[in-house]
C-alpha cells in the first residue's frame, strides 16, 4: 500500500530490519538503533496531520447540517466536495492543484472543460431575468430556466420550467455541451402540447462585471429555447468586452443591460462589429413624389438578395438563418419561405423565380411531408393556404390550386371541436387537434377568426361548399355569443371581442381585449370578408362597424404627455397604455373602410379616415424616434414620458408598411411615400446580411444594432410587397377588385359567399357558356 504522506515514508524508513517492527536492534550488534525523539517526533506529525483533516472534515460536515439556506447548502456541499477530493489525492500521492485549479477528483463531470467547471463554480446561484411583453424569463446557468408571469387582478399567474441541469454530482451522467463549452443544455422542464418536455441551451458571453445579464432568449423551436447569458465570469483568457450602447433598463425586468458586453470570440463572434455605412439607395430623393420607379427597383433588388440567400443556404426549408448561413428547424415542413413568397414574385415580376419556385411546390409540397406532429393552424392557414390560393388567381396555374386542396382538406380537420370552431393546432397526417395549455384550454380570437377568406376562396374555387360552411360558421357563433354588456358592449353600440373563446361552447372567456397580438387580424377579416364576398354579408360588416365604434369608445386615447393618438389594450376590464406594432395595421384598415364604404355612410367614413391618419402619425414615430430608424415591437404611454419603447427589438414586421400603402393609395399624399422611404432606408441599412437575406434587430435603440439571425417568411410575403406597391403604379394592383389577406397574399373579390347554391348557380353558369 501506498504511503499516505512524504511524513509517513520518512518514519517507515526508520523501522528497523526484519527481525521485528519496533524492535530497537537489540538481536544484531549490526543494525542501526533509531532515535528514541525521532521516533516521537514522526508519530506527532502523523498524529497531527490525521486529527486536522479529520476536524476540518466534520467541521466542514457540521456547518452543512447547520445550513438555514439553499444557497448555503450548495455551497457548503461544494466545500465538502473539493476536500474530499484533496483527501483522496493526498492518499493517492497526486499533486495538489494550485489554488483555483480543479484536479480529477472534483466536481468537474467527466467531459465537462475545465473553464466550464470554473464557471460552474462562479455562477452557481445566480440568476439573470428578462421580461418580453406579457412573460419573464429567468436563466440560472447550470441550474434552471423559467417562464412566469406575475399575478394579474385576479390573483392568477402562470410559471413553467424551460428545463434543469441533470448533470450535477450524483445524477450519474453528463449532458454534453451542444456548441462547445460555453454552452450547456438545461431540459426535463414543464411539458408541451406535443408531450415534450421544454428544454433551454444557455449559451454564455463574455460581459464586463461578474452580474448575470440575460441578454436574449428565443424559442427557436417548438419547446426548445435559447438563451444567452453575459457575465465576466464567462470571458476566456484574452478577451475583451465590447460594451454595447446604454439602453433603457427599466423595461427589461431587472437584467442588467446598461453594462453588458458581448463579445467576439477567436473563432466566430457575436458581437455586431461596425457600425454598417449607410444604405446605397441613400442618394435617391426622400421626396414622395420623386424617382418611384427607381425606389421600386430597388425594393426589388432587396427582395432579390433576400431570396437569394434563402435559395443558396436554406432552399426548401420553412425558414432561413442568414448570418448563420443556413434553415432554421422547419417548425411545419412545407417549404414555407418559398409558398409565403409566390404572389410577392408575381406582382414584381419575377417569372424566372415564380417559375423555379412552383417546380419545386409540384415536386415536394405535400401535407405527406410535413411535419408528423402537431402545427399551428392558423398559421398554415394564412401563409401556406392563402399563398398557394393567392398565386393560383394570379398566374392561373392549376398545380398551386390542387396543391391547396390538398393543404386545405389537412386543415380543415381542425373544425372538430365540440363548438364547430377549429383547434389552435392540427397534425396534418393525423387530423388530431390540440389546444395550447397556455390558454387555460381555451382558443385565440385571432386564430379561429382569421382563416374565413382563405377557407371561402378554397370553397369557391374547387365547388366545395363545405370548406365556406366551416369557416362562415365561426363568425355566426361569434356573432351571437357576445353578451353585448360593459366593459365588452359600449352604451353607442360598439362591441369588443375579448382575446380568449371557450372550444366546448364558443362562449367569450374574460374582458381582456387587444388590436394587436392574439386579436388583431380578427377585426380585420370582419372588413376584408365582407369586401370578398362582393358586400353580399350584412352581418360581416355589422360586425366591423360595432367593432370600430367599441374602439372608438373604450380604447382610443390621446397621450397627456406628447399629443399621441394610440389605441391601448384591456386587461380584465382595465386600460393597458400600450400598443403593438401589431397593431399599426389598424390606420390602412380604416382607410380602406372609408374608401370603399363612402357611398354607404360618408359622414363615417371621414371620421375614420381622420382617425386612421391620427394613429399612422403614431406607428411612423415608433420608427423616427429609434437611434436605428427601426420600430420597436411595442410601446408604452404614461403621463410623463409619453410614447416609450417597451421592448427593443423588431422582427421586420409589415403592419405599418402596409398602412402606409393604403393611406398612399386613399389620400395620393406623398407624405407616406416619404415615411414609407425612410423605413426602407433604414431595414436595408440595418436589416441586410451581405451574404444574402435579412435579419431582424435585437435593440433598435442601438446606434449599431445586432441582428437576430432570422429572416421571418412574412418579410418576404408583407414587408417588402408593401413597400414596392407603394411606389409602383396603381395598376399594378387594383384594390376595388383585388383584397389583401392578413399575410398580403391578394384574393379576387367574389360576386358573393361562395355558399352552396351560390356554388350551383356558378357549375350551371359555366357548363351553359
Amino acid at each position: 500500500m501506498r504511503p499516505t504522506s512524504r511524513t509517513a515514508a520518512r518514519v517507515n524508513g526508520w523501522a528497523g530490519p526484519a527481525g521485528g517492527a519496533g524492535s530497537e536492534g537489540r538481536g544484531s550488534s549490526g543494525s542501526r538503533r533509531a532515535s528514541p525523539l525521532c521516533i516521537v517526533l514522526a508519530v506527532q506529525v502523523v498524529l497531527f496531520v490525521l486529527v486536522t483533516l479529520a476536524a476540518f472534515t466534520m467541521f466542514t460536515t457540521s456547518r452543512i447540517e447547520r445550513a438555514e439556506t439553499v444557497k448555503e447548502l450548495a455551497r457548503l456541499r461544494e466545500d465538502k466536495a473539493r476536500l474530499e477530493g484533496a483527501l483522496d489525492a493526498l492518499r493517492h500521492g497526486d499533486a495538489l492543484a494550485a489554488p483555483g485549479a480543479v484536479t480529477a477528483h472534483s466536481r468537474v463531470a467527466p467531459g465537462q472543460h475545465m473553464e466550464e467547471a470554473a464557471m460552474h463554480a462562479a455562477m452557481h446561484g445566480k440568476c439573470a431575468s428578462l421580461l418580453m411583453g406579457w412573460w419573464s424569463y429567468e436563466v440560472c446557468p447550470f441550474l434552471s430556466a423559467r417562464q412566469f408571469h406575475e399575478r394579474d387582478s385576479r390573483g392568477a399567474a402562470e410559471s413553467y420550467s424551460l428545463g434543469v441541469r441533470k448533470d450535477e454530482v450524483g445524477s450519474g451522467r453528463t449532458v454534453r455541451p451542444t456548441r462547445g463549452p460555453m454552452t450547456h443544455l438545461l431540459h426535463g422542464g414543464s411539458p408541451c402540447e406535443n408531450g415534450h418536455a421544454r428544454e433551454t441551451e444557455v449559451e454564455l458571453v463574455c460581459g464586463v462585471d461578474s452580474t448575470l445579464a440575460l441578454i436574449w432568449i428565443s424559442e427557436e423551436r417548438p419547446c426548445q429555447y435559447h438563451a444567452r447569458v453575459a457575465s465576466k465570469e464567462a470571458c476566456l483568457p484574452g478577451e475583451v468586452a465590447t460594451l454595447l450602447p446604454p439602453v433603457d433598463t427599466s423595461v427589461r425586468g431587472g437584467a442588467q443591460w446598461a453594462d453588458t458586453a458581448v463579445v467576439a470570440r477567436v473563432k466566430g463572434g457575436t458581437a455586431p462589429g461596425p457600425a454598417p455605412a449607410p444604405s446605397q439607395y441613400a442618394n435617391l430623393p426622400a421626396g414622395g413624389s420623386e424617382a418611384a420607379a427607381e425606389k421600386a427597383a430597388a425594393v426589388v433588388e432587396a427582395f432579390r438578395h433576400s431570396w437569394g440567400g434563402y435559395k443558396e443556404f436554406a432552399w426548401g426549408k420553412d425558414e432561413f438563418q442568414p448570418i448563420g448561413r443556413k434553415a432554421k428547424p422547419d417548425w411545419i415542413g412545407l417549404g414555407l419561405t418559398i409558398v409565403d413568397a409566390l404572389s410577392t414574385m408575381w406582382l414584381m415580376e419575377m417569372t424566372e423565380e415564380f417559375d423555379a419556385a412552383v417546380v419545386w411546390i409540384e415536386e415536394n409540397l405535400s401535407t405527406a411531408h410535413a411535419l408528423p406532429k402537431a402545427v399551428s393552424f392558423f398559421e398554415t392557414t394564412i401563409r401556406c393556404l392563402g399563398g398557394l390560393l393567392s398565386a393560383h388567381e394570379l398566374s392561373g396555374k392549376p398545380v398551386l390550386l390542387a396543391k391547396a386542396l390538398d393543404v386545405g382538406e389537412a386543415l380543415s380537420r381542425a373544425f372538430a371541436t365540440p363548438s364547430g370552431l377549429p383547434f389552435a393546432q392540427i397534425n396534418l397526417h393525423t387530423g388530431a387537434g390540440s389546444v395550447a395549455t397556455w390558454t387555460k384550454g381555451n382558443l385565440l380570437l385571432a386564430e379561429v377568426g382569421t382563416v374565413q377568406m382563405e377557407f371561402f376562396k378554397l370553397a369557391q374555387l374547387t365547388g366545395r361548399a363545405d370548406f365556406y360552411d366551416k369557416a362562415h360558421a365561426v363568425f355566426t357563433m361569434l356573432d351571437a355569443k357576445h353578451p353585448r354588456a360593459p366593459p365588452l358592449g359600449t352604451t353607442n353600440g360598439g362591441r369588443l371581442w375579448p382575446l380568449y373563446v371557450s372550444p366546448r361552447d364558443g362562449a367569450l372567456v374574460g374582458t381582456s381585449v387587444s388590436w394587436g397580438a392574439m386579436g388583431d387580424s380578427y377585426y380585420e377579416y370582419l372588413l376584408k370578408t365582407y369586401l370578398l364576398v362582393g358586400r353580399k354579408s350584412p352581418a360581416y360588416i355589422k360586425m366591423y362597424r360595432d367593432s370600430i365604434q367599441g374602439m372608438r369608445d373604450s380604447l382610443v386615447t390621446t397621450s397627456p404627455a406628447d399629443g399621441r393618438v394610440y389605441v391601448a389594450e384591456m386587461k380584465d376590464g382595465k386600460i393597458v397604455a400600450k400598443m403593438d406594432h401589431l397593431a399599426c395595421f389598424l390606420p390602412g384598415l380604416l382607410a380602406l373602410g372609408s374608401t370603399l364604404l363612402r357611398e354607404e355612410d360618408s359622414t363615417t367614413a371621414d371620421t375614420d379616415l381622420e382617425l386612421a391618419k391620427e394613429l399612422a402619425s403614431t406607428c411612423w414615430a415608433m420608427y423616427s424616434m429609434q437611434a436605428s430608424g427601426v420600430a420597436p415591437e411595442f410601446v408604452k404611454f404614461d403621463a410623463s414620458k409619453g410614447m416609450h419603447n417597451g421592448q427593443h427589438h423588431n422582427l421586420l414586421r409589415p403592419e405599418t408598411a402596409e398602412s402606409l400603402f393604403i393611406l398612399w393609395r386613399v389620400t395620393k399624399d406623398p407624405l407616406y411615400r416619404e415615411q414609407a422611404w425612410a423605413m426602407f432606408l433604414a431595414f436595408d441599412r440595418w436589416c441586410r446580411v451581405q451574404s444574402g437575406g435579412f435579419a431582424g434587430l435585437k435593440d433598435v435603440t442601438s446606434t449599431n444594432p445586432a441582428k437576430d439571425d432570422t429572416m421571418q417568411s412574412f418579410w418576404l410575403a408583407e414587408t417588402l410587397k408593401y413597400l414596392y406597391l407603394i411606389f409602383a403604379d396603381d395598376d399594378k394592383l387594383d384594390l376595388s377588385k383585388w383584397v389583401f389577406t392578413t399575410e398580403a397574399h391578394p384574393m379576387k373579390v367574389m360576386a358573393e359567399p361562395p355558399t352552396a347554391e351560390a356554388i350551383t348557380r356558378w357549375q350551371a353558369a359555366a357548363g351553359g357558356s
